[in-house]
């Protein structure tokens, strides 16, 4: 057997070993949180083990004597994850959003081939692989077509590789961009998140409601920390601390969240049972409980109250989030923190 088969027979029973401990545990305790941070460090020690032994095992440096003090891997190049894998958000069957980080053209031309081993490898392991692969200067470049990366970028956290890469990403490129591109950025994400809400009949009041995509859901609570952070970047001009990026709303959207992150770990749980399913979402019921949380992303009023006003003066930048439709009395609307007066309504 080969080293690279080897290392891919051990990864799999790593994975299926480690997923099947992790979904007893969910059974019996109904930790949504746990069990998703536990899914993601998974993960992270798969990509971590094969990027030491395809990237940098392929390395042109590998065999020098300078590389037994840079186990990190070659210079100028840096695995990062995104999107919900960068949040530490990976529920099962989730999609794992990578970045293959280039300082620049040479790196991504050396390491071609590489990065389609290292690929192929976790598809092998059945893992819902979306890999992306872009230089510094592309990262700081918003692409019209492909905002949904730029958004990305604001959850990355690093994995293996040149940490002064990584860190040239987060600390200059990612506020560079954000800076400049403030009014897109809240533009494409107001056109996005009206277009997902209208799949759903703008309305938080569903029989079997999605617990991810439909209002009140986990991506309006992406979307709120998004804008959050989008406005503190673009006046700071560096990544705001914790405090600065928190308000009321955020704050008491997270007991919502952990119920959330049960539902959606039951729903792709295979072992659970109708006994399971009540335990781990506790005295809630599944149908009713929803009624309950989605308002503390979707408020049942005429005017977002309770909001923090840190950053009003990107509110004139956000013209594509107000309302359009104000006939009805009973509305609902997405309370978007830091941005007062900010709005996504439906019946």
């Amino acid at each position: 057997m080969t080293t690279e088969a080897a290392v891919r027979s051990e990864l799999r029973d790593l994975y299926v070993r480690e997923s099947a401990a992790i979904e007893r545990d969910f059974a019996v305790t109904g930790e949504g949180r746990t069990a998703v941070a536990r899914r993601t460090a998974l993960v992270d020690a798969i990509v971590q083990r094969l990027w030491r032994e395809i990237i940098v095992a392929s390395s042109p440096a590998t065999l020098s004597a300078s590389s037994a003090s840079d186990p990190d891997g070659p210079k100028g190049f840096a695995l990062v994850a995104t999107g919900g894998f960068g949040r530490g958000w990976l529920f099962p069957h989730s999609d794992i959003d990578l970045l293959f980080l280039h300082a620049d053209g040479n790196s991504e031309s050396n390491f071609k081939d590489p990065i389609r081993r290292f690929s192929q490898e976790l598809w092998d392991l059945r893992l819902k692989l979306s890999p992306a692969t872009r230089s510094l200067a592309e990262c700081e470049r918003l692409d019209p077509n492909n905002v949904e990366f730029a958004i990305s970028l604001l959850d990355c956290r690093y994995l293996a590789g040149d940490r002064e890469v990584f860190s040239r990403l987060r600390e200059k490129v990612v506020p560079r961009l954000v800076g400049r591109e403030c009014h897109n950025l809240i533009q494409n994400l107001g056109e996005i998140t009206r277009a997902r809400h209208h799949k759903f009949g703008n309305t938080v009041f569903h029989l079997e409601p999605n617990v991810k995509d439909g209002p009140g859901g986990l991506r309006d609570y992406n979307v709120a920390n998004w804008l959050a952070l989008i406005s503190a970047m673009e006046k700071l001009k560096v990544w705001p601390d914790t405090q600065t990026r928190c308000c009321r709303f955020l704050r008491g959207g997270r007991s919502t969240r952990r119920w959330i992150s049960r539902c959606r770990c039951v729903a792709f749980s295979t072992s659970a049972t109708a006994v399971t399913t009540t335990r781990s979402l506790g005295r809630h019921r599944t149908k009713r409980r929803p009624k309950r949380s989605a308002p503390a992303i979707w408020r049942s009023r005429t005017q977002p109250t309770g909001c923090v006003s840190t950053f009003g003066h990107v509110r004139s930048r956000a013209s594509s989030l107000q309302p359009t439709d104000r006939g009805d009395s009973r509305r609902l609307v997405v309370v978007v923190p830091a941005i007062p007066g900010l709005a996504v309504e439906g019946r």
